[in-house]
């Protein structure tokens, strides 16, 4: 229904523009009027469907752009704001066709202009329901170039001609601008796709955003039609100021851990704190940060290759996403996509694929992640020569460096379970924390040793286990090496019920109830923790 309500129009304008003279005149306009009618009626359902149970559809047909982190795909996205603008922007067109009918009845070439109205109609969808800038920008043009088609129609009159190259100037001037708004958000924010660049808006400098506003607002002055769009700009402009993305703003206050362990209360100042960042972080790597950064990769990056191309990405849920902001933000490079639950950060570029290699090269601690950053880099090399030798890796991780702390944010739980006594009162409570890995049994011992802990399998994964009784060593470490996901949150509560436990002797029932609840909230942090595929276009 959804992709009929984008390709009927185009049906009609080919049909009477390409088979004019066979179909006739007559037909022409049946056939044109017919499909916007019908393109109108599924719109309106559409509007019940999304607008009213607010289920929006996405549509991805093919990729268009794919050159390094650049990817751009035809794409339509059908949300409340994009079917509450079909039904007036089809309604008007259906009205204009069925009256064209009679003003033009007395002209000899019917089939040409019912094919221009109808062309106008899908260009006025194409830019309704685009999920990016660029393919905006074709519907844009497109709209532009049928009102040129459509106001010199009648090219023998001066007058025509005159208000067409009118409103052709203007429409360049307005293009102009538009096009170095764009231009200026794929520079600012890596990407061009509409769920992406308003998810970052919050993250980026309030001036970067203050320019491209004023580009597209400036652009879209040039054409009265764009209310629609303008809304979406509007809230790019106002995003700015705001302290959450607007796709997780009621989980970003309750289960976000922003950037330090000092802002967990407070995300609006987290998030500014990003924003500041941005601005003085740009080409030097902070040392604990890349250590940090390291350890996280090893649980949760991913080196792979696709079509011959070596490529680094991290996936997380969408609660995560500052995260991936504050990743690129240090690194100065990559590239970050939003899906429906989840994020994704990519890097691509060559010269930033160098940099990360350099940067991994004989400091990886798991064997299967040592194996495949060599089959990865060798790749790279063997296309662009750039003289990689695999390093000698003797690493391990200690208790004075920050890879462990990026790995229990790839990899670590913090468990805590609450049970009633079997024939007995009270409640019994079980606190642990947990790391796992697929294949990575001998690491994992040494690691135990370190940390006090033990390694066991569970469903084919190596479990390190650290219980309650002997967590001070790990404790200790964590109070001196920040974790920077949404799991510091739960790190947080895990330590209040430690300390409850520590500090009484004996617990009451009040102190149990207060320890289940925040047993909970760790339970919760834990389950939106898991990342599953949401189609997110890589």
């Amino acid at each position: 229904m959804y992709l009929a309500i984008i390709v009927l129009p185009l049906l009609g304008s080919v049909a009477s523009g390409f088979f004019g003279r066979k179909i006739g005149v007559s037909g022409a306009q049946l056939i044109t009027c017919l499909s916007v009618l019908l393109t109108t009626t599924l719109a309106v359902f559409a509007f019940f469907e999304v607008g009213l149970n607010s289920i929006p559809v996405s549509i991805h047909l093919f990729r268009w752009i794919d050159s390094e982190s650049l990817n751009i795909s035809w794409g339509f996205n059908f949300d409340s704001l994009t079917v509450s603008m079909l039904i007036p922007v089809l309604i008007v067109s259906s009205l204009v066709h069925i009256y064209s009918i009679g003003y033009m009845s007395h002209d000899p070439h019917n089939q040409r202009f019912f094919s221009y109205l109808s062309l106008f109609t899908f260009m006025m969808i194409i830019l309704v329901t685009a999920n990016n800038f660029l393919l905006m920008f074709v519907g844009w043009e497109g709209v532009g170039i049928c009102s040129y088609l459509l106001v010199s129609f009648w090219f023998t009159r001066i007058a025509a001609n005159q208000s067409s190259l009118s409103a052709f100037l203007t429409n360049r001037v307005g293009d102009c601008f538009l096009t170095i708004g764009m231009f200026a958000i794929l520079l600012s924010f890596g990407n061009i796709d509409y769920s992406t660049v308003f998810s970052l808006a919050p993250f980026m400098s309030e001036d970067v955003v203050t320019i491209v506003g004023i580009c597209l607002l400036i652009g879209a002055m040039a054409k009265s039609s764009q209310v629609g769009q303008m809304k979406a700009l509007e809230k790019l402009w106002y995003d700015s100021d705001f302290s959450c993305c607007s796709i997780y703003a009621g989980n970003v206050s309750n289960a976000l851990k922003s950037v330090g362990p000092d802002y967990v209360s407070d995300p609006e100042k987290s998030l500014r704190q990003v924003t500041n960042q941005q601005e003085t972080n740009k080409k030097q790597f902070n040392k604990d940060f890349i250590e940090w950064f390291i350890g996280f990769s090893e649980g949760d990056g991913s080196f792979y290759v696709t079509r011959g191309k070596s490529i680094f990405s991290i996936h997380l849920h969408v609660v995560d996403l500052p995260l991936l902001v504050e990743i690129k933000t240090q690194l100065n490079m990559g590239s970050i996509f939003i899906g429906k639950n989840s994020c994704l950060f990519t890097i691509k570029a060559n010269e930033e694929i160098k940099t990360l290699i350099n940067m991994f090269n004989g400091k990886i601690y798991l064997c299967k992640r040592k194996k495949q950053f060599i089959i990865w880099a060798k790749n790279f090399d063997s296309k662009y020569k750039m003289g990689f030798d695999a390093k000698d890796c003797t690493f391990l991780p200690c208790l004075q460096h920050n890879w462990l702390a990026g790995f229990i944010d790839a990899e670590g739980s913090f468990i805590v379970t609450v049970t009633k006594r079997k024939n007995r009162e009270g409640m019994l409570i079980g606190q642990r924390i947990v790391l796992g890995q697929k294949d990575a049994e001998q690491e994992f011992n040494y690691l135990s040793n370190m940390l006090d802990g033990y390694t066991e399998k569970l469903k084919g994964h190596d479990r390190l286990v650290i219980n309650y009784s002997n967590s001070n060593k790990i404790l200790q470490y964590l109070s001196h090496h920040s974790l920077y996901s949404v799991k510091a949150k739960s790190h947080s509560k895990w330590l209040e019920i430690y300390n409850i436990r520590k500090n009484k002797k004996f617990l009451d029932q009040f102190d149990f109830v207060s320890i289940k609840k925040k047993a909970s909230l760790i339970n919760c942090m834990r389950k939106i923790t898991s990342v599953e595929d949401t189609g997110i276009a890589k």
